[in-house]
């Protein structure tokens, strides 16, 4: 539960198809998530780098486990929205809703609310995003220990 909210949801049940076939039948239920790929491009050297957050993850079983910024929505469909609340939690970089590009929207249009990554046993739909940000001059991102030997 989130608060008085469902949150998550295991379930097992007995499906046949058509024909009498046994289905998989153990569903994991979380709904829809958000996910930005994140690019930071240095102004001195015009090096583009893709940033990602290090998260402790239980089912990779892999302390500081690399991976995008994410992020559950809240259920209000607001998927910029919450993008942009999650990229200021995980990273710390404030963005606005309108500085990212809805990936899924440009492969879909409407037909889809995203993309289905694992739909053999779990409903989570996930909508991609892009930001890309040029870095000032200075940045961490533009530190000599970021740029590969020539």
């Amino acid at each position: 539960m989130f608060g008085n909210r469902v949150g998550f949801v295991k379930l097992k049940s007995e499906v046949k198809d058509r024909d009498g076939d046994s289905l998989a039948g153990i569903c994991f239920l979380r709904g829809g998530s958000v996910a930005v790929l994140v690019i930071l491009e240095c102004a001195e050297t015009g090096l583009e780098h893709c940033l990602q957050v290090q998260i402790d993850n239980v089912c990779t079983a892999q302390p500081r486990h690399m991976a995008l910024p994410a992020g559950m929505l809240d259920g209000n469909g607001d998927f910029t929205g919450a993008m942009a609340r999650e990229m200021e939690e995980e990273t710390g970089i404030k963005c606005h809703a309108a500085n990212l590009i809805d990936m899924t929207a440009l492969a879909y249009g409407d037909k889809f609310e995203g993309m289905y990554p694992s739909v053999g046993a779990c409903d989570e739909f996930i909508r991609l995003f892009l930001f890309r940000k040029v870095m000032p001059p200075g940045c961490r991102a533009c530190s000599r220990e970021n740029v590969p030997p020539k």
